[in-house]
């Protein structure tokens, strides 16, 4: 396991700037993994947040079984451009949100220009994703740069 170091920590955080999807597995009650595309923000490092309805698969499987894992990741077309993030660690509801929705409204421009898409969006659960775990894959010039780190 490696040492995240400062300049991996920078990269990172770029990376999650410049995004704006993830991808979140969660476990049923059956047991059954199942994935979704959410929009996302964040703040502090790797401490993600994102909204969803509380009735959505994702929202009723967090009840249960907070561990999840997620991946963020630039789509190439080959081998050698693939570049991204996949992480483990927890989600919990917040209860404080108005923090994290100036976080959107700031990320998601077209959420303050519509007021019916900004009462759909309040409306919504809001959660955390504290990560705990995270490989950083990184290709360039055909080499990659793979870094495994506990939180």
């Amino acid at each position: 396991m490696n040492h995240l170091s400062r300049d991996h920590r920078v990269e990172i955080e770029s990376f999650l700037s410049q995004h704006k999807a993830f991808c979140l597995s969660t476990i049923s009650v059956e047991n059954q993994v199942s994935s979704a595309p959410l929009y996302y923000v964040h703040d502090d490092f790797l401490k993600l947040y994102f909204c969803s309805d509380e009735t959505a698969e994702h929202s009723v499987n967090l009840v249960l079984h907070k561990n999840v894992a997620a991946s963020i990741y630039r789509e190439g077309h080959t081998f050698s451009e693939i570049n991204g993030l996949q992480m483990k660690g927890q989600c919990e509801v917040l209860t404080e949100t108005s923090k994290v929705r100036d976080l959107y409204i700031n990320k998601f421009n077209e959420l303050s220009e519509n007021e019916t898409m900004l009462k759909r969006f309040d409306a919504l659960k809001m959660y955390c994703f504290k990560v705990n775990w995270l490989r950083w894959i990184k290709m360039e010039a055909g080499k990659p740069t793979r870094v495994e780190s506990f939180l």
